[in-house]
């Protein structure tokens, strides 16, 4: 019975997870947009530029979600924003750099 109630949560959470991914489609496509026009220009070659988006969404929803809680103000969630993103672009900068 408990693993009837964990799969019947898990189910509940994937809903929720599918309602929250579908009213941040707007932004995900700007964010594709944006992923793609960066790795055009910094000549990087993302092998999945699908899950590079999922990558930024998430660290970015993440440090918005801890501003939204009150765990860091959104001065420091905007700068925390910043630096997520500067460190994964140079990142995959670095990759590219390495196997091209």
């Amino acid at each position: 019975m408990v693993d009837h109630f964990r799969a019947a949560g898990q189910l509940g959470q994937a809903g929720r997870v599918g309602r929250v991914r579908g009213a941040a489609e707007p932004a995900i496509d700007v964010l594709k947009e944006l992923l793609t026009t960066w790795s055009a220009a910094h000549d990087v070659v993302l092998a999945d530029p699908d899950q590079a988006c999922e990558i930024l969404w998430g660290t970015l929803y993440g440090i918005a979600s801890l501003s939204y809680l009150g765990n860091v103000g959104s001065d420091r969630a905007r700068r925390l924003a910043e630096q997520a993103l500067r460190a994964i672009l140079l990142g995959w900068q670095t990759e590219a750099l390495a196997n091209g």
